[in-house]
């Protein structure tokens, strides 16, 4: 069974999305990393970054 997180993946796939933002915050940056390690596991995410924006440290980017 495909986890939550891989099939909103694949809804926003499917809906012809290519990019999701994720608000994980600022903080000690646990959070972050374990967010981005999660996202550099799915195959449908091509691609993991900052946000473009300054003032926008607690989002990552994910290129699908």
């Amino acid at each position: 069974m495909r986890s939550l997180h891989s099939r909103r993946i694949d809804a926003l796939l499917l809906a012809g999305g290519e990019r999701l933002e994720i608000i994980h915050g600022v903080g000690t940056g646990a959070l972050r990393d374990a967010v981005r390690r999660r996202l550099r596991e799915l195959s449908e995410v091509r691609e993991v970054r900052d946000a473009d924006t300054p003032g926008r440290d607690g989002v990552t980017i994910a290129l699908l």
